[in-house]
């Protein structure tokens, strides 16, 4: 079995359903996924070097943590009201219904 899990039967399975399917464009459907593949790669190492580049960038781990330890968590503090009317609390204002409602069966 190969890495990731592909056997020899069922790669000589897909080389002949792709023979099969493509018959004599086989060289040029092979030729145009691998060049396909290869951009693939290309954007992808670019994106990593952005992305290697943006973290080199930013301010160190030790920093992060330092911050995180001397501040306390926005969800323990609880923010202070605008003014006092927003400090009481106000349901939504319900008028129950008149009649009961009717049961359709």
């Amino acid at each position: 079995m190969l890495p990731g899990g592909v056997s020899s039967y069922e790669m000589i399975l897909v080389g002949i359903v792709a023979l099969l399917l493509f018959g004599k464009n086989l060289p040029d459907v092979a030729r145009k996924a691998g060049k396909s593949l290869a951009e693939f790669k290309r954007g992808m190492m670019g994106l990593q070097r952005e992305f290697q580049s943006a973290m080199d960038d930013s301010p160190s781990k030790s920093s992060y943590s330092r911050t995180a330890s001397t501040t306390t968590p926005a969800a323990s503090r609880r923010p202070e009201p605008l003014d006092d009317r927003m400090a009481e609390v106000r349901a939504p204002r319900f008028a129950p219904p008149a009649a009961p409602p009717h049961a359709d069966s």
